[in-house]
């Protein structure tokens, strides 16, 4: 019993510890947690301090709290009270954010001590992703947690992207989302402060966040871990934002893992990773999931897909530039502004270096160069990565000595095969039948992965004999090149496909695959078939932006490499012997050389003045040619009896050649795109082309239509430009009924015979564009409803009766016309509909015309039509499905119906209806993004509502006084009003937040601008003939300017608030001629300011702010008469362009010595200017002119400029000396005139010196001596001197110049020289013969003036000069006779001008010369022979002596 008693105690004992032992932990947990708040806490204390010290440089009362930083910064925003929670869950919370670097607004409500701060809240609202709301028991006691509770949930309504996260610190969510207890009595105070709309707004964002799932801290010792979930969802959502998508990951782990080892995470410093290999082994992938798996780390990302071909587009650096910059700053369309790459690094190196970022650029090639498109490396904060992958490891060898490099080789064999399987049998591993040939096929492929995807996919549900017939020949291949790799795929098509495959990859890139595959049925490549092979092998692709227009076949670049490296391999040495050629040189070589070419199916060439020396014996081995394309300035060959095999002949003969002999026999595709001289005479027997498909004939010769083939075979017929000598000519189109696609342009015909366009039963597609018909087009176009398969039918014609009562076909799709539509009702197929220049009213309500009933209708155009409308005019009659309305120059259009209907129109313009009075139902256009008003006198009422507008254009627009308030179009982008004379007022300019474009063009009676002030986002302000504008508001606030133009504003007195403008780029000030200063304290502090323009402020009189401008680059002065002085410009040392002019006062440039980076100098009218010392310490300069600047002298030393490419001075009559010429080693063009006291320039040696020059001119120097030759007896004439690069030379107006290069001529060589214009002076006996003997030599000549040489009585033979295509003798009234004009064979141009004392021109010499286009021979009064020059028109246009014409100078 006493043992059962110990034991009951025993038990008693057990039970109370262990009921004490779950309020134990629990107290252990809660200190357990305190000590991990308060050491996260001291985590964060160096960060806390940085933050901190920012926020005391700003002046701050909390040092934990942060004033907007720039633009794009801040990724989360917390919305508290600061007395309840400041220094509770929010500032734990804040830590922990900060900790893991997550940029995070907090601010307290103390600080918002005016209406000045709410902006930049604002801007940091706008700028984040993830809100913070934490509700506590007076939160609603504060306006500004209210007022930035509905900015956030406005926000969030705009862009679901963004999330909202409510805590509710010891208060009851339902208090918050009913507005019970508390929030009742803050809202009864608030009443009395505030308007029912305001008071509206705030509740129903309470509403809102208060239903949302969200955190109840119910007591302090919670905080921590709340906080801690909250921070985690955070970094959750933040992280998504980053993971791009790949496909399956297979056998990436050891390649994730080596990047991720050079990458050095570990590392502060900054580190670039180059991954190399060949196309297809997956370094995009590689860099796809290191991406995903390291973006976390850091800051910001930026992944750049494609980037050699992003380099290969116009602009390529900057769109470039605009990519990183918008992902690293989290904004889009930021760089838009940007003007050149310098700009873009100045971006770069300002906002996005001090981040510690992860950037990827995919698939560089020789044109990436990092500093040239991101700056100098050093630029960038320890921390940063970059990672580039790249074909060429020299690409990124030589980006920078520590780029790390990693080669991606093949995959191993067990993920090699998980890949194929993954293609071969959508799953992991093989099925057990066809393990054995799965790793031999795996085996073979050698671990390139675009090999498996490829081989893989082309075995996916064949059978195993197939398997093994693959195998077989997989086995054979060498596996030396990738090439080989590739080849796999091709090896296995069938004969035909092959055919097909390389005829892409070689020629048909880009072109729509209907076109080639009428060739290659005709061979019988199956090309219907063949192409769906092609594409399920992921060897090609089909790729059309709309289903209306051709499909155009695309091949990626490795398999167009791959198979044009086949096509070499045909024959290695003898490219002449290959299947294929696209070379020009081996054409030619082929041609003229008469190679042994029957191996040859495909050429594509151009010849430039090259087709003149091939004969018809040229083409004889070309018996296996099927695809000729070539563009030719001549080609007259007879090739009709060698090119038997011949399917496709595309060939455009230059301006004015004659129509080559080919052979029709087989030929399938005919495109003749030439104006030829004979009017395509060599067609009459095309006829006899029996399988021919498609003929494409256009050119400005075309005389007469051809007759088309009896086997009615023809599918596709473009005739284009046949002129008015075809207007007597039928165009028979009886052996046309299997045509497909019909198009006839410009041209001109007499009728149609054969039959009717309805008979065509198979048309798809018809287009007749100012076709001019003397009789009967309506009757063959009668019957047009009856074409069951048109989509496409386009009418552009001048007749209004033509198609009046015509049904059209209900398989419409596209449809142009300029004619009522009898039947449009039930056109219910059409999609996109443009009546143009319709004289006959169109109704848009009655039995026969329900527009509303064309349910896909989703474009409409009307130009020029003229409709009419029912009385009530408030009816929808348009279809709801319209996306694009235009309406333009219907210019009898009084009203239109409503469009309170058109929920889907995003684009509305309607341009030059002047009469045009309403927009009915215009707000109702709620999905309206894009709306332009031009030459329309409507008003806008409606314009409030559009709320989705982003584009608002408003031209011409004379009748319009006002404008609907536009404070609601809050995301209105561009806003464009231009010639709205009568325009006073803008109402609601302070409303739009989001503009970032604005441009007023001559709104003449416009006095004021208010609410531009309030424009935060504006990007670019335009100011355009503002007459009635005195002064603007203040533009301080405006930080994200960038451009700024003020442009004849001749009552402006002042600019207020530049020094406010911290993004401004360039400013320019046109024509303020109120405008007097330009203060420098406005100025300086304008840090991004790179250009300044200023014309034509005739009282600007105080420039002294220009000088501490150093960041800009372009500064350009001109027409400021009251100029006396510019202050020193030594201090702007980027200054690359500097032009100054028309400023008559000024006498002085100082600090020219300073500008190292100066490219460019202009100095124009000047005349008082007489030093510009610092000149030859302009080191970098490139380009200078000096223009009527009379009282300069001299010019400081040349010698130094060695980079000076460019030289022009003009009327520069006082300058007397240009020292040291020779020291400009790298000058390319010197041109000098009238300088009218020049006496010295050069020597013979000094012009010999100058290697590198192209153009030389000099002309009106009375007074030069010291010549270009003027030491030409020292020794010079022991040997022949060489002028490699001089292109153009003119000399004229200087009598001792001329002659001494007369004397010259016979030791100089020019073998470069394209143009010599020589003349303006008379020269002495003896000079002339040297001169003209001298051309001779000149074989490269192109064009040669000769004029003002009065002693010239023979002009001797040019029949050695055969590239000269122009030749000009003016005012030579001695001369008497021309030789060998039947030797110049490239002569275009002959003008033979004022030439009195000639009577003959020899004409049976220009009739053989075949490109001779026009004869100038006005003033020669004298000429004998004017009968037999008038057999070379009408192919030759002549001027005649008594022409009338006035003869310009040369």
């Amino acid at each position: 019993m006493g043992c059962f008693y110990v034991e009951m105690d025993y038990m008693k004992w057990a039970v109370t510890v262990i009921g004490l032992l779950p309020p134990l932990l629990i107290i252990l947990y809660k200190l357990w947690l305190g000590r991990r708040i308060s050491n996260r806490a001291n985590n964060v204390d160096n960060a806390s301090r940085t933050l901190d010290s920012i926020a005391s440089a700003s002046g701050s009362a909390d040092s934990d709290t942060l004033l907007p930083l720039p633009f794009g910064e801040y990724e989360v925003f917390l919305n508290f009270r600061g007395p309840d929670t400041r220094y509770q869950i929010t500032d734990i919370l804040f830590r922990f954010l900060v900790n893991l670097k997550i940029r995070t607004f907090k601010d307290d409500d103390e600080l918002r001590k005016g209406e000045g701060i709410w902006p930049n809240l604002v801007e940091a609202i706008e700028q984040s992703k993830i809100y913070v709301t934490i509700f506590s028991e007076n939160y609603a006691y504060s306006k500004w947690c209210l007022k930035e509770l509905a900015v956030i949930v406005e926000r969030q309504e705009r862009n679901q992207g963004c999330i909202i996260l409510p805590i509710f610190y010891m208060v009851d969510p339902r208090d918050v989302r009913h507005q019970s207890g508390p929030y009742l009595r803050a809202f009864r105070q608030h009443e009395n402060f505030f308007d029912e709309e305001t008071i509206r707004i705030w509740k129903a964002a309470l509403n809102k966040v208060g239903a949302l799932k969200g955190w109840h801290v119910k007591s302090n010792d919670e905080q921590g871990a709340i906080a801690d979930l909250v921070t985690g969802l955070v970094w959750s959502h933040l992280s998504k934002n980053n993971v791009l998508e790949t496909d399956k990951l297979i056998g990436m782990d050891d390649h994730i893992e080596v990047v991720k080892e050079r990458l050095a995470l570990d590392s502060s410093c900054m580190t670039i990773v180059g991954i190399h290999g060949i196309g297809g082994i997956g370094k995009t992938t590689i860099a796809k999931a290191v991406y995903n798996k390291v973006s976390p780390q850091f800051d910001r990302c930026s992944f750049v897909e494609d980037v050699r071909e992003m380099l290969q587009q116009r602009d390529g650096i900057i769109i470039l530039q605009k990519h990183i910059i918008s992902d690293i700053l989290r904004v889009k369309n930021f760089a838009e502004s940007i003007a050149n790459n310098s700009a873009g690094i100045r971006i770069i190196k300002d906002r996005v270096s001090r981040f510690k970022f992860l950037i990827v650029l995919d698939d560089v090639d020789e044109k990436f160069r990092f500093d040239k498109i991101l700056g100098n490396i050093k630029n960038f904060v320890s921390g940063s990565r970059f990672i580039i992958t790249s074909r060429n490891v020299k690409v990124l060898s030589t980006l920078t000595d520590d780029c790390k490099l990693y080669k991606v080789l093949e995959m191993n064999h067990s993920h090699a095969l998980q890949l194929f399987c993954n293609h071969s049998f959508k799953q992991d591993s093989p099925p057990s039948s066809y393990e054995t040939l799965s790793n031999d096929i795996v085996s073979v492929a050698a671990g390139l992965p675009l090999t498996l995807k490829v081989v893989g996919s082309l075995l996916f549900q064949e059978e195993k004999v197939i398997w093994e017939d693959k195998l077989r020949q997989l086995k054979e291949i060498p596996e030396e090149e990738v090439v080989e790799r590739l080849k796999i795929s091709y090896d296995t098509l069938n004969e035909e496909a092959k055919q097909i495959f390389l005829d892409i990859a070689c020629f048909f890139i880009g072109e729509d695959k209907d076109l080639p595959s009428y060739m290659w049925s005709d061979c019988d490549f199956f090309p219907i078939s063949n192409i769906n092979i092609l594409r399920q092998r992921s060897m090609i692709e089909i790729a059309s932006h709309d289903s209306h227009k051709p499909q155009l076949l695309r091949m990626h670049d490795q398999l167009r490499d791959m198979g044009r490296e086949i096509v070499r391999q045909e024959s290695i040495r003898h490219p002449w012997q290959r299947s294929r050629i696209w070379s020009k040189k081996t054409t030619l070589d082929m041609l003229r050389n008469k190679k042994e070419t029957n191996r040859v199916e495909g050429i594509r060439t151009s010849y430039e003045g090259d087709g003149e020396g091939l004969e018809k014996e040229c083409f004889m081995n070309l018996s296996e040619l099927r695809y000729f394309d070539i563009i030719a300035t001549v080609l007259s060959v007879d090739f009709s009896s060698y090119l038997l095999n011949l399917r496709w002949l595309r060939l455009k003969i230059g301006y004015g050649g004659f129509m080559p002999k080919f052979c029709v026999e087989n030929l399938g595709i005919l495109e003749l795109l030439s104006p030829v001289k004979d009017g395509w005479k060599g067609l009459k027997h095309i006829k006899m082309a029996s399988k021919l498909k498609v003929l494409k004939l256009s050119g400005e010769f075309l005389i007469e239509y051809p007759q088309f083939p009896h086997s009615r075979s023809l599918e596709v017929l473009y005739l284009e430009n046949f002129g008015p000598q075809s207007s007597h000519e039928d165009l028979d189109i009886g052996n046309l009924l299997n045509l497909k696609v019909l198009l006839l342009r410009y041209c001109e015909v007499r009728s149609i015979t054969g039959g009717t366009i309805g008979m065509m039963k198979g048309l798809r597609e018809l287009n007749i564009t100012d076709l001019r018909f003397q009789k009967n087009l309506r009757e063959a176009l009668a019957d047009i409803g009856e074409l069951q398969f048109l989509e496409i039918l386009i009418v552009e014609l001048r007749n209004e009766n033509l198609m009046l009562d015509t049904k059209l076909p209900p398989s419409l799709k596209v449809l142009v016309t300029p004619f009522p539509i009898a039947n449009l009702p039930e056109l219910l197929e059409l999609e996109k509909l443009t009546v143009n220049e319709c004289e006959l009213k169109i109704p848009l309500a009655d039995s026969s015309n329900m527009w509303w009933k064309i349910s896909k209708l989703k474009h409409l155009k009307l130009y020029r039509t003229k409709i009419t409308i029912p009385i009530n005019t408030s009816l929808p009659l348009l279809p709801s499905s319209l996306t694009t309305l235009h309406i333009d120059s219907c210019s009898e259009l009084e009203c239109f119906p409503s469009l309170k209907n058109l929920e889907n129109l995003t684009d509305l313009s309607i341009e030059c209806c002047p009469i045009l009075k309403e927009i009915h139902g215009l707000g109702g256009l709620k999905s309206l993004r894009t709306l332009s008003i031009v030459q329309t006198a409507c008003n806008l009422d409606g314009l409030e509502s559009l709320h989705s507008l982003t584009s608002l254009k408003l031209t011409g627009c004379d009748a319009l006084e006002r404008l609907p308030s536009m404070a609601s179009l809050s995301k209105l982008l561009d806003l464009d009003i231009s010639f709205c004379d009568s325009l006073t007022e803008i109402q609601g300019l302070g409303g739009l937040k989001s503009l970032r474009k604005f441009r007023i063009f001559c709104a003449k009676n416009l006095t004021h601008l208010l609410g531009l002030e309030s424009m935060v986002e504006l990007v670019e302000l335009s100011l355009h003939t503002m007459v009635s504008i005195r002064r603007l508001p203040s533009l301080s606030k405006l930080q994200n300017l960038k451009k700024l133009i003020v442009t004849y504003a001749p009552n402006l007195l002042e600019i207020e608030g530049l020094a406010g403008l911290k993004s401004l780029e360039h400013l320019s000030l046109t024509d303020c001629r109120s405008l007097e200063r330009l203060p420098a304290d406005q100025l300086s502090g304008l840090k991004q300011l790179e250009s300044v323009y200023i014309s034509g402020c005739t009282k600007l009189i105080d420039r002294s702010s220009l000088s501490t401008l150093q960041t800009l680059t372009t500064l350009l002065i001109i027409q400021c008469p009251k100029l006396e002085w510019l202050p020193n410009l030594e201090n702007l040392e980027n200054l690359t362009y500097l032009s100054i002019g028309g400023c008559p006062f000024l006498k002085e440039i100082l600090g020219l010595v300073g500008l190292k980076s100066l490219e460019t100098l202009r100095i124009c009218d000047m005349n008082a200017l007489r030093n510009v010392d610092g000149f030859e310490s302009l080191y970098s300069l490139k380009s200078l002119t000096l223009r009527c600047c009379d009282a300069l002298e001299r010019l400081p030393s040349m010698g130094s400029l060695s980079k000076l490419l460019n030289l022009y001075i003009s009327n520069c009559h006082g300058l007397t000396e240009i020292q040291d010429l020779g020291g400009l080693e790298s000058l390319q063009m010197l041109d000098i005139h009238d300088a009218k006291s020049l006496s010295g320039l050069f020597g013979f040696e000094t012009l010999l010196s100058l290697n590198k020059l192209e153009i030389l001119k000099i002309g009106g120097c009375p007074r030069l001596t010291s010549l270009l030759f003027h030491d030409l007896d020292d020794g010079c004439q022991s040997q022949a001197a060489v002028l490699d690069s001089l292109q153009e030379l003119n000399v004229c107006g200087t009598t001792l110049m001329l002659q001494s290069f007369c004397r010259m001529i016979q030791l100089l060589m020019f073998p470069s020289l394209t143009e010599l214009t020589l003349g303006g002076v008379k020269i002495g006996n003896g000079y002339t013969e040297l001169l003209l003997d001298g051309l001779e030599s000149m074989e490269g000549l192109v064009r040669l003036h000769l004029y003002d040489l009065a002693s010239i009585r023979i002009l001797p033979s040019l029949s050695k000069l055969g590239n000269l295509e122009r030749l000009t003798v003016k005012n030579a009234p001695n001369l008497q006779e021309i030789e060998g004009l039947g030797g110049l064979k490239s002569l275009k141009e002959l003008h033979l001008i004022r030439c009195t004392s000639l009577e003959s021109v020899p004409a049976d010499e220009l009739y053989g010369l075949e490109r001779l286009e026009s004869l100038d021979i006005r003033g020669c009064t004298n000429l004998k022979n004017r009968s037999s020059l008038r057999k070379l028109e009408p192919t030759v246009k002549i001027q005649w002596p008594n022409s009338g014409h006035t003869v310009r100078g040369v």
